[in-house]
């Protein structure tokens, strides 16, 4: 069969292309072309290479729309006249390759558990900072265990969540430069020699929506003095230049890893140890260690974080870990959910409701938690530094800190409690847990009777 490929990529796009590594990762401004490349990039090694090749998307509906029903530019327009199948309700093709066939299909990380028993030979996981890390570490990467399959994550950033992770590991080539022009312009700077990687295989590229030749400066140079008239920044920096930033409505603004994060320092047996514990599932089981100094800083030293484990998997880890820590005080944990309390207890992990006092709803907790939590981030005015300080090793703990955000502020006019967004929360709860219900020591966490069975814990 006589292919024609109506396809010319632009030099960044090209250059994409011709890099080898099998993990490639690629933040991206708004219009540079993230679909198009994301899939070329499918259908081109599909055409050399047999195999089942996934797009995944934040959703299935924006899968379809990106790359199915886009009018102007879609996978049917890109492959007219010589796919050799294609199914409107599984959003799949198929066509031809050099020794047989290639099935490529289009996925939404709602579906992904239903086919993760299959083998893939590529994907490209589009939105990348808008998926979840478990869509990639728990389903899609295991299906290449027997394919040697390769993967590109491609995105706008959303905060300092995996997928900055997952780009600060690969082999960096390109940084985001600022041209002294008038009005400012920020493109790509080629790295010659490239900034060496963390891990072998990875590949990392940064390019803004200055970088797609076709773009209009004045109408990305319009975006920008419209964010500065409504003090959105942030937001341009984030969807037109690719920067990583802060994501907007971030509950914990004044965490920061330049101050809070800190090397592992000494733990003396005269601190106070503390445990907090949020039970999951489907979501994260999580767990903290916090120590307590004698001056009252507080230290995160130790974090537990898995999830679709059995409960006697989690207690045996978790018991595990605090062997190196072996004069905790207490463990406090989601007073929502006493039978787990009960039944983590009878196995040897045990643990007390979170302190929450009579008459107050969830909303007003939940406000008070955090609020406690904030006041130990900020900086001291005698020592110049907060009271809570987080190891350097706590890595999912750091990343909650920084994507963990409202769903609803807070109303001071209607002294309404805000409601925090269910997610990158887990680890944030543990640690609400014990700051609700330490006080100053062990002995003095529930002063009297009426708290200490308050939800039947225990």
């Amino acid at each position: 069969m006589e292919i024609n490929i109506d396809y010319i990529p632009h030099k960044y796009q090209e250059l994409i292309h011709k890099d080898q590594s099998p993990y490639k990762v690629i933040a991206a401004g708004r219009q540079f072309g993230k679909s198009l490349l994301s899939r070329w990039t499918i259908l081109l090694s599909a055409l050399k290479t047999p195999g089942r090749y996934w797009i995944v998307s934040p959703t299935i509906k924006q899968g379809k729309d990106n790359h199915w029903n886009a009018p102007d530019n879609n996978i049917l327009l890109n492959t007219a006249g010589w796919r050799t199948y294609e199914n409107s309700s599984d959003l799949a093709i198929e066509i031809p390759s050099t020794t047989g066939k290639s099935r490529i299909e289009i996925k939404g990380i709602e579906n992904l558990e239903k086919t993760r028993g299959a083998k893939l030979q590529g994907v490209v996981m589009d939105e990348a900072a808008y998926l979840t890390e478990y869509s990639w570490t728990g389903v899609i990467r295991p299906m290449m265990t027997t394919t040697g399959g390769w993967a590109m994550f491609i995105s706008t950033p959303n905060g300092f969540n995996w997928f900055k992770d997952l780009y600060e590991q690969g082999t960096i080539h390109s940084i985001i430069q600022k041209q002294p022009t008038d009005p400012p312009v920020w493109t790509a700077k080629l790295l010659k020699p490239p900034k060496p990687s963390r891990f072998k295989g990875w590949s990392s590229y940064h390019f803004t929506s200055y970088d797609n030749p076709y773009a209009k400066p004045e109408i990305i140079e319009m975006a920008r003095l419209e964010s500065i008239g409504k003090n959105t920044e942030d937001e341009f920096f984030q969807e037109y230049i690719a920067d990583f930033r802060k994501v907007s409505g971030l509950i914990y603004k004044n965490f920061n890893r330049h101050i809070h994060v800190i090397d592992p320092i000494q733990i003396e047996d005269s601190w106070e140890i503390y445990r907090g514990v949020d039970f999951g599932f489907d979501n994260p089981t999580a767990c903290v260690w916090i120590a307590v100094s004698p001056e009252g800083k507080w230290y995160i030293i130790d974090e537990y974080y898995e999830k679709k484990e059995s409960s006697d998997y989690h207690i045996g880890m978790i018991l595990s870990k605090s062997q190196n820590y072996p004069h905790a005080e207490a463990t406090y944990a989601d007073p929502s959910a006493p039978q787990n309390i009960v039944d983590w207890g009878k196995k040897g992990l045990y643990m007390t409701g979170a302190r929450k006092d009579m008459g107050t709803n969830k909303g007003e907790w939940v406000g008070h938690g955090t609020d406690l939590v904030q006041e130990k981030l900020k900086i001291n005015p005698i020592d110049k530094k907060p009271t809570l300080f987080v190891f350097k090793g706590c890595t999912q703990t750091i990343r909650e800190f920084e994507s963990y955000r409202w769903k609803e502020e807070k109303n001071q006019e209607l002294n309404k409690p805000g409601v925090p967004l269910k997610a990158n929360d887990h680890l944030m709860d543990s640690i609400r847990y014990v700051v609700v219900s330490y006080r100053k020591s062990s002995h003095e966490a529930f002063p009297d009777d009426s708290d200490l069975f308050q939800g039947g814990y225990y």
